[in-house]
């Protein structure tokens, strides 16, 4: 006897989206276990409508709700047209400047970097505590690309 499967269960929301109550989701998807295999239960929605999945290809998200398992909101894609599709609905998060992470500076430090004069860009870095090839990548715009400077 083969493993247990627990049934797929969803409500339904304002915008007609299937939103799976039976499973947890894991990161941004929502997975179930068929024949001891994790599957991603969009795909396997999707595949339970319409049939197999073609190889490299993505199950995409009309409604744009990646927790939405409804088959009439998916349809096929490359990786590609799923990325151009997210990026034409600015749906794709902005972590340029200081909503990165991982950014060390402010956007008026970086402004104050590119326009400090009489300094060396080792001088800069010990000051801001940076290395001086980030310095010099702020200074020529390699870096920080979306700042002008005057701009706070």
């Amino acid at each position: 006897m083969g493993p247990r499967q627990r049934k797929i269960e969803w409500e339904v929301n304002e915008n007609g989206c299937w939103i799976c109550t039976s499973h947890k989701p894991s990161k941004r998807y929502y997975y179930c276990q068929i024949d001891g295999k994790s599957k991603l239960i969009h795909r396997v929605m999707y595949e339970n409508k319409y049939g197999s999945i073609p190889n490299g290809l993505c199950v995409c998200h009309k409604c744009d709700n990646v927790f939405c398992i409804n088959p009439n909101h998916l349809f096929l894609g490359t990786h590609i047209d799923n990325m151009v599709d997210k990026m034409s609905k600015n749906r794709y998060p902005d972590f340029s400047g200081e909503k990165n992470p991982a950014a060390k500076l402010t956007e008026k430090q970086v402004i104050e970097i590119r326009t400090i004069e009489g300094l060396s860009q080792r001088q800069i870095a010990r000051i801001y505590n940076i290395t001086q090839p980030m310095v010099g990548n702020i200074r020529r715009k390699d870096n920080w690309k979306h700042l002008e400077v005057g701009v706070i």
